[in-house]
């Protein structure tokens, strides 16, 4: 919920971050919710699961979703360039999720996206090209 709650909020008005504390929130290792820290291998390990759990695929069907909502109504304007970002980050993730097998194409969709630089606003740089090619 807050993913969604978030990408909707960023769409019609400013986020900034506070720099204060507001909650109490500490992680430990028995934590089951809250970010991990993941050493080389942990990466790797994480990287496969969302290449097989079609991960890519899930995240433009759910900003697909959130600009569907967004379009349809009128309560709230939309700040300007929200909709092709968005857009742009949907095509980015559906290209993830469908990449060609090895080959010319493959590498032409990856390189396409680098130099667009989506793979640096839409994912985590230079991690995501090497999980494209190397760990599919």
């Amino acid at each position: 919920h807050d993913v969604w709650i978030t990408l909707l909020l960023a769409c019609v008005g400013r986020i900034v971050p506070v720099e204060e504390p507001l909650v109490s929130y500490r992680l430990h290792a028995g934590n089951t919710v809250g970010m991990k820290r993941y050493d080389l291998l942990g990466q790797i390990r994480m990287a496969r699961w969302q290449l097989g759990s079609g991960q890519f695929g899930q995240l433009a069907k759910l900003h697909q979703a959130a600009l569907e909502r967004l379009q349809a109504q009128s309560a709230w304007k939309l700040l300007p360039g929200v909709v092709p970002l968005l857009e742009e980050k949907i095509r980015h993730s559906r290209l993830r999720d469908e990449l060609p097998g090895w080959g010319r194409g493959r590498w032409r969709a990856i390189a396409s996206q680098w130099r667009a630089g989506n793979y640096a606003r839409f994912s985590y740089g230079f991690k995501s090209v090497l999980q494209d090619i190397f760990l599919r």
